[in-house]
């Protein structure tokens, strides 16, 4: 399926969109870059994260030149440990000396006067070994309805640690397509390693009961 892009009413800067889950409906977030769109989708399914918000405000400061400037951050991660904001950047772009004195500068300026904390996330996190390729299906297949499973018998038969084989051949035999299991996925019923290869193989953990 094709990527919708819109032109943003604040800009003329190309944007994505991404579907997220995290409350009862679906809805949309806006994206700046397909590195934007897929650091979203990563959130979505970091367990330690409660919530996430795109461009949760915008921020006049003064830079470490002395020069009055507005800043967006890209996101605003909710946690058990309280709100932390991210940057979103390929990591190339962070490791010149002029890039890292003004971000210290900015998170300084952060911790100091809202006491909240400004990092970044890097395609070097968001594009660890399968990540994306993993996030991108069984978020294909989240949208699915889950009801018709019943949980307590799925994690009778299978446990709390299965393999997705295992998963699979439950799924075919109370006669449900395959995609159901990348929606159980999907919904975190169960967690794997995101960075490994999914396959017959990859260990699973359940979440709940």
């Amino acid at each position: 399926m094709k990527v919708k892009r819109l032109a943003k009413f604040r800009s003329d800067r190309q944007v994505t969109l991404f579907r997220t889950y995290q409350v009862d409906r679906p809805e949309y977030l806006w994206g700046e870059s397909q590195l934007e769109r897929n650091t979203q989708r990563y959130y979505e399914y970091q367990q330690n994260v409660i919530s996430y918000k795109e461009q949760p405000a915008r921020y006049e400061y003064i830079d470490d030149k002395g020069v009055r400037r507005w800043y967006t951050p890209d996101l605003e991660i909710i946690t058990a440990q309280g709100s932390e904001l991210r940057e979103t950047k390929p990591a190339l772009f962070t490791r010149s000396a002029r890039a890292k004195a003004r971000f210290n500068h900015l998170s300084a300026l952060f911790d100091e006067v809202k006491g909240t904390k400004i990092s970044y996330i890097t395609d070097e996190q968001v594009y660890a070994g399968h990540t994306t390729e993993n996030l991108k299906k069984i978020h294909h297949f989240r949208r699915l309805n889950i009801s018709k499973i019943n949980l307590s018998d799925l994690f009778k038969a299978l446990g709390k640690t299965t393999s997705f084989g295992e998963l699979k051949a439950y799924i075919q035999s109370i006669e449900l397509q395959t995609k159901y299991a990348f929606s159980l996925l999907g919904h975190q019923v169960f967690i794997f390693d995101y960075q490994l290869v999914l396959n017959e193989q990859t260990i699973l953990t359940a979440t709940g009961e």
